[in-house]
């Protein structure tokens, strides 16, 4: 039993990437929750979204339930009506059309690389695209991911290493004042259906921790969550935190190699929802808004603080890790090192630009 429990760290290793990918892409603005101009009459208004691909993979693809940009939903259009107008300048998509979901599956080519936009479209109830009048399109960013380690003993006998990845948008410097927008995207994996010998038979929670941004204040009510696969849409969930919820909020507060502190975010896939062994799987995009209310020259750094991922596997059952922050090389017996994470994403807060008003003719 105890050689097999050993092989468990395995295990949550190749379910890890599962859990977020992140890279900054430095002046891609990415509106996930605001509908574009433009869309008048019967035709719908549907966001822009923004998604994670791995550079250098092809497999598995990356999948995104664009209805979920669609204001109103599937009423608001005809489901079936879903079009890829442009392909990506790298890669290629194709669009399955569901009556609860519309899925866009984007495959990168080897050397992809970059940011790579795609357009779709959507149209009214009853009519099919291109009907004028009646049909919106809008885009669908895809950025290369990154990541950020994290390590914990798993089961009390072995320690694991994770590379928790995600993409992330989020503007290089914002105003003193202003509002800024940051998004982070997951990137496709593949929970594998045994790991060392040991049959795994799902895996759930996917629970990452974000604290806000030294510098930044969250805008109430802000969040939002678009995109994943037919499995994921419409099942993570994004919680403000500023104080324990069950379920919700649930980090480990300034304790020993956890180091959050209050307020943060936490995302997690809900209670009942599971990733089956040998699926593929890609998590929604999270967006949230925050006011750049620091001092003039702060350096707001986005970083993980923890991670976890509920494993279930053959003979001992739910097998749990429960990340903080680490580094490839800070295994160290059963209890990895901590190491201060390095950020994914930074933005600098400037000052406010001075407005002159000319006045002719005094």
């Amino acid at each position: 039993m105890g050689s097999m429990r050993a092989g468990f760290g395995s295990v949550a290793r190749g379910v890890a990437t599962l859990a977020t990918a992140v890279v900054s892409v430095a002046g891609l603005t990415v509106a996930a929750a605001t509908p574009p101009a433009g869309a008048t009459g019967g035709a719908p208004v549907i966001a822009d979204g923004f998604a994670g691909y791995t550079p250098g993979s092809t497999a598995p693809p990356n999948q995104f339930d664009v209805l979920t940009l669609v204001s109103g939903g599937a009423s608001s259009v005809d489901t079936a009506s879903l079009t890829i107008v442009s392909q990506p300048a790298s890669g290629s998509a194709t669009a399955s059309a569901g009556t609860s979901n519309g899925i866009i599956t984007y495959t990168p080519a080897t050397g992809t690389t970059g940011a790579q936009t795609l357009t779709f479209a959507y149209c009214s109830p009853g009519a099919s695209y291109p009907t004028t009048g009646s049909c919106t399109t809008a885009n669908l960013t895809y950025a290369p991911s990154s990541g950020e380690y994290l390590g914990a003993n798993v089961d009390n006998i072995t320690g694991v290493i994770q590379d928790v990845q995600a993409a992330v948008s989020l503007p290089s410097t914002a105003v003193q004042g202003s509002t800024v927008t940051a998004s982070i995207a997951p990137v496709a994996t593949s929970v594998p259906s045994s790991q060392s010998g040991v049959s795994v038979s799902s895996a759930a929670q996917f629970s990452v921790v974000l604290p806000i941004p030294q510098g930044f204040t969250y805008v109430p009510g802000s969040i939002q969550v678009t995109g994943g696969d037919a499995t994921t849409s419409g099942h993570l969930g994004a919680t403000y935190c500023t104080a324990p919820v069950a379920g919700a909020c649930t980090a480990q507060i300034a304790s020993g190699n956890y180091k959050t502190v209050y307020p943060y975010l936490e995302t997690f896939l809900r209670s009942g929802t599971t990733v089956a062994g040998g699926a593929n799987v890609t998590l929604p995009t999270v967006t949230a808004q925050f006011v750049a209310s620091g001092a003039v020259g702060t350096v707001a750094p986005v970083v993980f603080t923890e991670f976890v991922l509920v494993t279930t596997v053959s003979i001992v059952g739910a097998v749990t890790f429960d990340g903080y922050p680490s580094c490839a090389a800070c295994a160290s017996g059963n209890n990895p090192l901590y190491q201060a994470p390095t950020p994914l994403a930074t933005t600098t807060i400037t000052s406010p630009t001075a407005h002159t008003v000319s006045v002719t003719g005094v």
